[in-house]
């Protein structure tokens, strides 16, 4: 098979016809994940350093994120009540703002505890985004196209991982404190430009607009109450509930990998890669589709947001622990990570989908 041949393949490839014909907000969504990818990516492997270096110490590196965990919770919380009265493309545009542009911002000129805790408790915004987002994304789509688009979403943070040794190159050559601090900007500057062609080229969703008009009018604290009838409904549901144990490990992984790793990992940063190309790859695809394929479509916004608590409520208290791990090897939160991620591979695929088919218990 000469070149040609070889492109013509691959134009027929099935990820590259759902590109082509899917067109809307999964695309555009899409395309737009390396203005967030990229430079998050450059500047995750050091966020840590860039605070160990300015005189954060392990524990007060753990104290933070437990803080903002708890916080990110309540913010999940409300997420779905939030996307169901205020619009997915609203809310994700609002959530992009706050949680990172204005979080950057103020990362950027961070150099003591609190001002690094005021930035991660802006950061915490991102997490009604996380909600309006995956919305935003899958809504108006196919189910039948639910894994091509996460596998799109995982290969744009995939294609971004791989940008990361270029912040390590700039950092041995300048310094660790200047150079994070321009990424910050950068990724500040990125996140408007999401905010703005969020704003010209995404629609709100049909059931969007559907949550918005049956939510108008209706009292935030009428739509909480609600809460009582859905969270036994999501709970008893085995499909859900497993789904809901990867993500808690994923979680706990990304919180270690990301604000720990840069501390022992910055002399092996290929390790890094490697293990957060794996990560993604073979869980966070198949977990995300068959999370949205066991779940009411009417009800999305709100059982997202609850899986989303979740989610955070569990892993909140790993962000202490892996601190004082750290504090007594750099190497064990690395060990301590590795681990639980086995189990999450192990998990994934014992989630078969003909127990979706099955034994769909549709949360109502």
């Amino acid at each position: 098979m000469n070149t040609v041949q070889k492109i013509k393949s691959l134009r027929k490839h099935p990820l590259i016809e759902l590109l082509k014909h899917n067109k809307g907000n999964p695309r555009t969504l899409i395309l737009m994940e390396p203005l967030w990818g990229i430079p998050y990516n450059l500047i995750a492997p050091f966020a840590t350093l860039y605070m160990y270096t300015q005189g954060i110490t392990d524990v007060q590196i753990g104290l933070i994120l437990s803080v903002a965990m708890f916080v990110q919770v309540f913010f999940s919380f409300f997420g779905g009540i939030i996307t169901d009265k205020f619009g997915r493309k609203f809310t994700t545009m609002m959530g992009d703002f706050f949680g990172w542009s204005v979080a950057c911002l103020i990362w950027a000129i961070s150099s003591n505890f609190w001002l690094f805790l005021i930035a991660v408790l802006f950061n915490s915004f991102e997490q009604i985004n996380q909600t309006a987002w995956y919305c935003l994304l899958i809504e108006d789509a196919d189910s039948k196209d639910l894994l091509g688009i996460y596998t799109w979403v995982n290969i744009g943070g995939l294609v971004a991982i791989f940008f990361a040794p270029i912040s390590g190159l700039l950092i041995n050559s300048f310094n660790v404190v200047p150079v994070v601090r321009v990424l910050y900007l950068v990724f500040a500057v990125n996140m408007l430009i999401k905010v703005i062609i969020t704003f010209r080229h995404c629609d709100e969703t049909r059931q969007g607009k559907i949550r918005m008009a049956e939510t108008k009018g209706t009292p935030v604290l009428q739509l909480l109450y609600e809460y009582k009838d859905l969270i036994p409904k999501v709970l008893r549901n085995k499909e859900i509930m497993k789904v809901v144990t990867v993500s808690v490990i994923l979680h706990i992984t990304n919180l270690v990998s990301t604000n720990f790793f840069s501390l022992y990992v910055t002399q092996f940063i290929i390790i890094y890669v490697f293990v957060a190309a794996v990560a993604s790859a073979l869980v966070v695809p198949r977990k995300d589709t068959l999370l949205q394929l066991n779940i009411n479509p009417k009800e999305r916004a709100r059982i997202n947001a609850l899986i989303m608590s979740f989610t955070i409520a569990f892993a909140s208290p790993f962000g202490y622990f892996s601190g004082w791990l750290s504090s007594i090897d750099r190497r064990l939160p690395f060990v301590f990570t590795f681990t639980i991620f086995i189990v999450a591979i192990i998990i994934v695929g014992r989630i078969r989908d003909p127990e979706f088919a099955n034994e769909h218990e549709e949360v109502e």
